[in-house]
């Protein structure tokens, strides 16, 4: 809804890519609101509240609080300027802050951007993720797996076990706009930017006839 319907759902390899796993299937999109609220009961984590720190993308941060309220758990949202989120989440020892949300590029394929999930060699987000021997097992079988069927089924089995540690959760992929007149510009673009860069092709863009 934040995104107006541009966005898609998605685990950790970004959908769209080949072999993606499906986000419907995750264990967190099948367990339901109750189940939700019964773990919270179960963890004695009832009416809890907790802040959620990033900048300028309130609008998605809006549409989670709601449904955080859906199951009992009230979110506050703390937005800093990029330098002050930054220094807390990755330069401060240990971080400073509660849960925090922000994006980062998908790449061309779903082994390259799934090897952040392993703390070990990504080392940024080594001081708020624990590493887990069975996560980094899947993700290297995944880089050595050739695209079809079989790479498929590592790239699910990756994605559920993620999302079961929910430390850094996929949410969504992040829509990118480029205006341009027809009457002035052909310009060349790629259909699917794995690096977050919407003029890759700017050198190539067409001036049309005044």
């Amino acid at each position: 809804m934040a995104t107006g319907g541009q966005s898609k759902a998605t685990g950790v390899t970004p959908q769209g890519l080949p072999d993606a796993c499906d986000p419907a299937k995750l264990p967190s999109a099948t367990a339901g609101l109750e189940k939700a609220k019964a773990l919270l009961k179960e963890a004695g984590a009832e009416n809890l509240t907790f802040t959620m720190s990033t900048y300028t993308t309130d609008p998605v941060l809006g549409q989670i609080a709601q449904i955080m309220q859906r199951i009992g758990v009230n979110m506050k949202i703390e937005l800093t300027d990029e330098g002050t989120w930054a220094n807390r989440v990755y330069v401060e020892s240990p971080p400073n802050f509660e849960a925090s949300m922000t994006w980062f590029a998908g790449y061309v394929d779903g082994a390259m951007v799934s090897k952040w999930w392993n703390p070990d060699t990504s080392l940024w987000n080594k001081a708020f993720m624990k590493t887990d021997p069975e996560l980094n097992a899947l993700i290297d079988k995944a880089a050595g797996d050739l695209p079809g069927p079989a790479r498929a089924a590592t790239f699910q089995q990756l994605c559920d076990r993620a999302d079961t540690n929910a430390e850094m959760i996929p949410l969504a992929t992040r829509p990118q706009y480029l205006a341009y007149r027809l009457d002035t510009l052909s310009p060349s673009i790629v259909a699917s930017e794995g690096y977050g860069n919407p003029y890759r092709m700017v050198s190539a863009f067409r001036e049309l006839g005044r």
